[in-house]
């Protein structure tokens, strides 16, 4: 709402909500080739990304044992098979 007007009353103009959600494409595909980043400056970002990470490890860890769970059980079905299989096809009792 920066670059738009400002009604007569004072109050900013009503957008539109599609307009709103889906915004303008302001980004650029220029490649910079001077940047003002230096290596301390980046050390910092990568230190605070990791201090952000560490304060959701119970995130990583309850993901880690849903991803766990869901890979478990596809490990038992293959013995599932073969206990199918020779009880059914073969007549072999179990």
């Amino acid at each position: 709402m920066t670059d738009e007007a400002v009604a007569p009353d004072g109050t900013a103009p009503r957008r539109s909500f599609w307009r709103h959600v889906l915004g303008k494409n302001t980004f650029d595909d220029r490649l910079d080739t001077r940047s003002d980043l230096r290596t301390a400056e980046a050390l910092a970002i990568v230190r605070r990304s990791v201090t952000l990470i560490a304060e959701a490890r119970g995130l990583f860890a309850g993901k880690f044992l849903l991803q766990l769970g869901m890979i478990v059980p596809g490990l038992y079905l293959p013995w599932l098979l073969r206990i199918v299989v020779e009880h059914a096809v073969r007549q072999q009792p179990i």
